[in-house]
């Protein structure tokens, strides 16, 4: 008779977890045309580290509060993706503590008012003697191995690298990625005890940077210098880029004292979804105050049929399992549980039911969005596209059903013709939504399925845009010199949805006479593009407030609302009663403006 019984339920979500970070020599061609055109230059970066605290492993994972003993590269390429120069930058100092301590470094690159891309990486594996070649082949073999770690991120500068305000901005507090991923595994049952649980099948080596086949690298933060979710990264096409010469480690036959960590978190190397010899996790665990027994968890999520597919195990995430019931005693040993199919898979994630892609094992279903907030009465778009093959090379968008008669209510209120082919490529249906209600908000769901059970749900939000309150300044003004402090609050309900979130306020002063103080507030990332500003045909820089939604419920409240406040800094003297306007915009509100005095 068999002895074991199962997990039968738990979930598993998907937690981007950022570190910020800022730093760098081989040949660089001088172009004409700048005086200062291959000219060394003196850059000072700043940075902090979030979640020190977080890191429970002495390997992979753990941060050193002393990031001077972690060196720190800027490799730079042109726009042809050639290797320009390479540098390690010096270590100035640090202030304050935790995740407010901030570090500072200095560099000299070759100035140049030509493209270039610069792609950080910290790391104490060495990154060996890099020869003149291509950004994609030299940053793509870049690997680390014996649990070591590397952080990374890439940055264009489009108008070169020069002792100005817009390179300066550029290059602070740079969001770097980290190459590995974390698994914690949690419970809280009066009939469990969590003892320990340790993960097979994880790969010896990990590349330092995400790298796409066809020479480019994953996107991994927004604008804003925040991660982006996952189904941001999976509809990049990127799904774990893996070295060659990767073998496994922890595998089945090596369990042994592999318990022995306990509960502490696990960090490994990033891993594609493999068609042998999956990664997994092995519980460890007292089942109603008996012996010690041992359970299997994949790590995936199920459709509606019940078939189940692995998640991709990304890089800069964590995946939390979270035991929700144990029903009996697991296996007595771990190679059999191991060895064992699990009659654990997850099946009802709220986490799951936003990935942008779902799989049956055989075929799959793709949809452009499952969540949308509406703030405009302008038709948008919904696209979907199945494959009777798990690659996506299949394309047979026939046996799509969308239901379009029952497509018009609260939320649409017509559709246009499906466009499309049924054999390549995306099919699409344009939606135009309802009058915007006069007050509170309208909610509708679709459903996008196959027959084969393959299914998205669509929810969809339609309401007025909210509004921004700008609290009136005091009329004393800011000072006329350079360097005066500045401090802009504005005002954001205090009960907004957590589907529109991370949330990004676009900051533009119409002088161009302000830059961020991170010391007086925090810190924000400059951006360049269209200016907000109306009337103004013109690129501008601005800067970019960033609102997760843990940091948007620890604001501050004002009645009924959240204060935002943003710091900044004056960069040109002004004459006493010169009034600059900020304009403060994001598509969710009414554009809204505040002003100073000088």
């Amino acid at each position: 008779m068999n002895t074991w019984k199962y997990i039968y339920s738990l979930s598993l979500c998907l937690l981007a977890f950022c570190f910020t970070g800022c730093t760098q020599e081989l040949i660089d061609t001088p172009a004409n045309g700048n005086a200062n055109e291959g000219e060394p230059v003196e850059l000072i970066f700043s940075t902090r580290i979030p979640d020190i605290a977080t890191f429970e492993t002495k390997a992979l994972g753990e941060v050193n509060e002393e990031r001077s003993l972690i060196p720190l590269w800027l490799i730079v390429f042109n726009k042809s993706g050639y290797l320009t120069q390479y540098k390690q930058a010096t270590y100035v100092g640090a202030t304050g503590s935790g995740v407010e301590r901030e570090y500072k470094f200095k560099i000299e690159l070759n100035q140049t008012t030509e493209f270039r891309a610069i792609h950080f990486i910290s790391t104490e594996q060495s990154i060996g003697t890099l020869n003149y070649g291509q950004e994609a082949n030299l940053i793509g073999d870049l690997m680390t191995t014996s649990q070591k770690d590397a952080y990374w991120q890439r940055v264009e500068f489009e108008y070169g690298i020069q002792d100005n305000a817009e390179t300066k901005g550029l290059m602070t507090k740079v969001p770097l990625v980290r190459n590995f991923a974390k698994i914690t595994v949690e419970e809280n049952l009066p009939n469990f005890v969590l003892e320990g649980f340790t993960v097979i099948n994880t790969p010896n080596i990990g590349s330092m940077a995400p790298y796409i086949s066809g020479g480019k690298f994953a996107k991994y933060v927004t604008t804003g210098g925040a991660c982006m979710d996952f189904n941001d990264i999976i509809a990049q096409d990127y799904s774990g880029w893996i070295p060659s010469g990767m073998t496994l480690e922890n595998t089945v036959n090596s369990v042994g004292t592999a318990f022995d960590r306990g509960t502490n978190a696990f960090y490994l190397y990033e891993r594609a979804v493999a068609s042998s010899n999956p990664t997994f996790v092995l519980i460890k665990g007292k089942y109603d105050g008996g012996t010690s027994s041992y359970y299997r968890i994949d790590i995936g999520q199920a459709d509606a049929q019940g078939i189940f597919e692995y998640y991709p195990l990304l890089r800069n995430f964590q995946y939390k399992i979270n035991i929700t019931g144990v029903v009996g005693t697991g296996y007595d040993t771990a190679s059999k549980a191991a060895n064992n199919v699990a009659f654990n898979n997850i099946s009802a994630s709220t986490e799951t039911q936003n990935l942008l892609n779902i799989s049956d094992g055989v075929n799959r279903l793709y949809v452009n969005f499952t969540n949308k907030v509406i703030v405009t009465e302008e038709p948008f778009e919904l696209k979907y596209m199945y494959s009777r093959n798990v690659a996506g090379t299949a394309i047979d968008n026939s046996l799509v059903q969308t239901d379009l008669v029952t497509v018009q209510g609260d939320v649409i209120n017509s559709w246009g013709a499906v466009t499309g082919s049924n054999n390549t490529g995306w099919k699409s249906i344009m939606l135009t939504p309802q009058a915007l209600p006069a007050n509170g908000v309208k909610e509708q769901t679709i459903k996008v399925y196959v027959a084969n059970g393959l299914s998205r749900t669509i929810n969809l939000i339609l309401r007025k845009p909210w509004n921004i309150n700008v609290p009136t300044r005091s009329a004393s003004g800011v000072g006329t010199a350079i360097g005066e402090l500045v401090t802009i609050t504005f005002n954001i309900p205090n009960d907004l949805n957590p589907a529109i979130f991370p949330l990004e306020f676009l900051m533009e002063s119409d002088r161009r006479d302000i830059q961020n103080d991170p010391a007086n507030v925090d810190a924000m990332v400059v951006g360049y593009g269209p200016s907000n500003i109306p009337g103004n045909n013109i690129n501008a820089f601005y800067f970019i407030k960033r609102l997760e939604y843990d940091a948007y419920l620890a604001l501050n409240n004002v009645g009924d609302q959240k204060a935002v406040p943003c710091g900044f800094r004056i960069t040109r003297t002004g004459t006493t009663g010169a009034e600059t306007t900020v304009y403060i915009t994001n598509p969710y509100f009414v554009q809204a403006t505040t002003t100073f005095t000088r």
